[in-house]
């Protein structure tokens, strides 16, 4: 009986992963972007969500709290030992929780969760959180939140976070040599720009990887490793060490933008960094976007999230070659459209394992979620490294 309710469990999965990917919108990709991406069906989706069981000894409250009890919010993935590790965002219910009413948000700390297929992940304790040092200014009240990572040419990785204080969200560095033991180092823009950035609400940062031995790794361009970031619009920085970084600015001193919004489409509200990639027809890009409502629609001023692909000039990274002009992953399913935040699949990692990319993102601020492209599109192949 058991063998036959599996059996039952499997031909139903596989029926309805064939019915998704007849689904898939295939005309929203132009011929540099990468996918298609198939969201996985649900009963696998979501791969993580809030864990009222898993406790933490806080040494800010000097007490154990259940720190990831009310929302998984983000995962940033590299592929190490031929495993998936993740540094994800947990969030906790210090201030209570209403699924209806959203309450108020907790406190912020970043977890780490190995996985062998992408899917399936271990969860271990946090890594990163607000503790009694020289950051505590910049992460009280709020903590430690979107992480974006990659691995550094010398095997070892960095870490962008924001550090959250109920007032302004900042930008910050971490690195590692073991994915477990972290050292803070600050403001990625203090050393070329002093104080000038720091109110300046910076969060979502995409350093530009290349696929190198069937793992993304922080690529160097004209001499500069380069990296976008921002919410308003994409903001473009260059470091030689990807500790420090020099944003750069207009003629005014203002930060140049690489990709705005746009007024009536799918990007007219947020545009916030996701990934970057070098592949065969240029960098890839891709971000999160919020829009607006639009003439005919009810509903909220700000209705759904979207996912786009932007195409940037691989000899100049300052240069927007193109762009989506439709969002590629939308708010679909019953989790994604009504969470801690509505309308929400805003992508937070990605990573190239075992031939696939997989494609890590939120389901309505609340849970964690992924997406698969299976495509073998030339687009694929990154920096002569052979598709498997």
């Amino acid at each position: 009986m058991w063998f036959y309710n599996r059996l039952f469990v499997w031909v139903f999965i596989m029926s309805f992963c064939s019915l998704v990917n007849a689904q898939i919108d295939t005309s929203v990709y132009k011929d540099w972007m990468i996918g298609p991406f198939e969201k996985e069906p649900e009963g696998i989706n979501p791969i993580l969500g809030p864990n009222f069981d898993s406790k933490f000894y806080c040494p800010l409250e000097r007490k154990e709290v259940r720190w990831e009890s009310r929302a998984i919010i983000g995962g940033a993935v590299v592929v190490k030992d031929n495993q998936i590790f993740m540094i994800y965002q947990g969030e906790d219910d210090s201030r209570g929780y209403n699924l209806h009413t959203h309450g108020s948000p907790g406190i912020m700390r970043l977890g780490l969760a190995v996985s062998s297929d992408g899917i399936n992940f271990t969860r271990r304790s946090p890594v990163l959180y607000p503790q009694d040092d020289l950051f505590l200014d910049k992460e009280r009240g709020g903590g430690c939140e979107i992480p974006r990572l990659v691995e550094s040419p010398d095997g070892g990785y960095v870490l962008l976070y924001d550090g959250w204080n109920q007032s302004v969200a900042r930008l910050m560095v971490a690195t590692s040599k073991d994915l477990v033991n972290w050292k803070k180092e600050g403001s990625p823009f203090s050393k070329y720009h002093g104080e000038k950035y720091v109110g300046l609400w910076s969060k979502s940062a995409a350093i530009i990887t290349e696929l190198k031995n069937g793992r993304l790794v922080a690529a160097k361009i004209n001499g500069k490793y380069w990296m976008y970031w921002g919410e308003e619009g994409l903001y473009i920085a260059t470091s030689d060490n990807l500790r420090d970084w020099k944003m750069l600015e207009n003629p005014d001193g203002s930060p140049k933008v690489l990709l705005p919004k746009r007024v009536g489409k799918f990007d007219d509200r947020v545009i916030e960094g996701g990934y970057a990639l070098k592949t065969e027809k240029g960098i890839v890009v891709f971000y999160n976007t919020f829009r607006f409502r639009q003439e005919g629609e009810t509903g909220e001023p700000v209705l759904a999230s979207g996912l786009g692909q932007a195409l940037v000039d691989p000899n100049d990274p300052k240069v927007l070659l193109d762009r989506s002009e439709n969002a590629f992953l939308k708010p679909d399913r019953e989790y994604e459209i009504q969470g801690a935040v509505n309308n929400v699949v805003f992508m937070t990692g990605l990573v190239y394992f075992k031939g696939k990319y997989f494609l890590y993102h939120n389901g309505g601020d609340r849970m964690l979620c992924v997406a698969i492209s299976r495509s073998n599109d030339s687009a694929l192949q990154v920096s002569g490294d052979p598709i498997e």
